[in-house]
């Protein structure tokens, strides 16, 4: 039985255009997986590190410290073997103070919020209410984190320490045997370390050590997070030599058939 020029024209049309679906539809998948690998950038997010500390003779000091944390990680989706970074930059800092001063005045002096940037040296006042007495605190500071994963992944490096306001850059790995969709999730508990020399002066002329200490990891809250997706990308290549093989060989057919008739 032979076949008609129009169906045979009819069929091969048919097969293009399906061709053209298929490749359609690899280009989609291909922009939406660009569009996944961008870069994504968070909010600033303010953290805060409160400590009460023990002085000499029960006088007592209390310590609030926050500051601006981003976190930017330069690819939501990554492929198993492959590498990403997250950017933590940590900006600005203020600091408020409250004093203690034991029987028989028994009350709680608080001077602040000031501004105090990451890893600088200051010396702050605190008003006592005691007429002739006055009490001065110089404290410096580092910020620390020890991030952690929970997936198929690894990081480096292991801690990250600020003396001054800036960015760090932590790599993230994930495994080469991770599996399509697989969450990697990050970690960022951050930590002030503050060192603080207390002294007090009386009617301008006797001065006072009252205490230095160093606390080196008050915990901030809230803790940071991040997540990203482990991705096998699409790969048009089977498809689109599948779809040309089905084109030539209906090509091939059609001439075969026009020959005959």
């Amino acid at each position: 039985m032979k076949m008609s020029n129009r169906k045979v024209s009819a069929i091969i049309s048919m097969i293009m255009s399906r061709r053209k679906f298929f490749i359609a539809l690899d280009l989609v998948c291909l922009m939406t997986l660009s569009l996944s690998l961008s870069s994504t950038l968070a909010s600033p997010e303010s953290v805060t590190a409160m400590q009460e500390i023990e002085l000499p003779l029960n006088f007592k000091i209390k310590v609030s410290y926050s500051w601006e944390t981003t976190l930017s990680l330069a690819e939501r989706t990554v492929q198993p073997g492959r590498s990403t970074t997250e950017t933590v930059q940590v900006s600005g800092g203020r600091v408020s103070l409250s004093f203690y001063i034991p029987s028989p005045i028994d009350r709680w002096f608080d001077a602040g919020p000031f501004d105090y940037p990451i890893g600088s040296k200051q010396s702050f006042d605190i008003y006592t209410g005691v007429p002739g007495v006055s009490v001065q605190v110089v404290l410096r500071n580092t910020v620390e984190t020890t991030p952690s994963l929970s997936g198929p992944a690894s990081i480096s490096p292991s801690e990250l320490t600020w003396d001054n306001v800036g960015s760090k850059t932590l790599t993230i790995s994930v495994s080469s045997n991770a599996k399509d969709g697989e969450k990697v999730n990050l970690s960022l508990p951050l930590q002030v370390g503050i060192t603080a020399d207390i002294k007090a002066t009386v009617l301008g002329l006797l001065s006072l050590d009252l205490a230095s200490f160093h606390l080196p990891r008050i915990q901030a809250s809230p803790i940071l997070t991040d997540e990203l997706t482990v991705a096998i990308p699409f790969n048009p290549l089977p498809y689109i030599i599948g779809g040309a093989a089905i084109v030539v060989i209906v090509v091939i057919v059609a001439a075969i058939l026009i020959r005959r008739k």
